[in-house]
């Protein structure tokens, strides 16, 4: 920000939104084998849970001053 100082154009930073999502998966499961010879059985079942969050953050920069941020700076020439 101190490069921009003195400009004539200047730019005022908005808001800064961050999003974030989190996936939280719960399992359980059991298995049951029987053996009575010569047969085999066998069973199985899992229960799982899915759940999701989203955490959104807005942030609004700020200078030293406590004041809305602004942005503002040369370019030596243009880019082709």
């Amino acid at each position: 920000m101190r490069e921009g100082q003195g400009e004539p154009l200047k730019f005022r930073v908005g808001p800064v939104e961050l999003e974030f999502t989190v996936a939280v998966r719960k399992e359980a499961g059991a298995q049951i084998k029987v053996f009575v010879l010569p047969w085999t059985g066998e069973a199985r079942g899992t229960l799982s849970t899915d759940r999701t969050h989203r955490v959104k953050l807005t942030l609004q920069p700020v200078d030293a001053d406590d004041e809305d941020a602004k942005i503002s700076g040369t370019v030596g020439e243009l880019p082709e």
